[in-house]
């Protein structure tokens, strides 16, 4: 079973461990899509998310969407009022994160996000799963919808 990083900060999965990133903030560079995951160690919801969700999708999900898909994990004690990590308090304010745990989806092309999705609460596994599978086609609607 894949295991949340203990510390506060923005982490990044890449071959089933985590990468702690430092920065001022986090925000994406290369295109693609992100998912986000945003997590507070005094939250029970977090815990039940990242137990019955996060961690089964990790572990027999993310390997189909062909590297396709980025994984980051922001974690403060208790939002950006309690963070021993400056990157990550500053990430949780930045994306305007007052729940938790809150889920973002982003799609970047040309290094600029075009389209976003925000999602508030604990999420079921099956869920998780059918917004991500559905996240591409939901992205190019709104693509053509801006365009015509």
């Amino acid at each position: 079973m894949v295991e949340p990083p203990p510390d506060n900060g923005v982490f990044i999965f890449r071959d089933k461990s985590w990468i702690k990133i430092k920065n001022d903030f986090w925000y994406p560079k290369e295109d693609g899509v992100y998912v986000i995951f945003f997590m507070n160690a005094r939250c029970p919801a977090c815990k039940r998310y990242w137990d019955l969700a996060i961690s089964k999708f990790l572990e027999n999900d993310v390997s189909k969407f062909e590297n396709k898909l980025k994984i980051i994990y922001v974690k403060c004690n208790w939002f950006a009022r309690e963070c021993s990590d400056e990157t990550a308090k500053n990430t949780f304010l930045i994306y305007l994160v007052s729940a938790s745990p809150t889920t973002i989806i982003i799609k970047v092309e040309k290094g600029e996000g075009v389209y976003a999705e925000r999602y508030e609460g604990r999420l079921s596994y099956d869920k998780l799963v059918s917004i991500i599978q559905e996240f591409e086609e939901r992205a190019k609607r709104h693509k053509e919808i801006k365009v015509k």
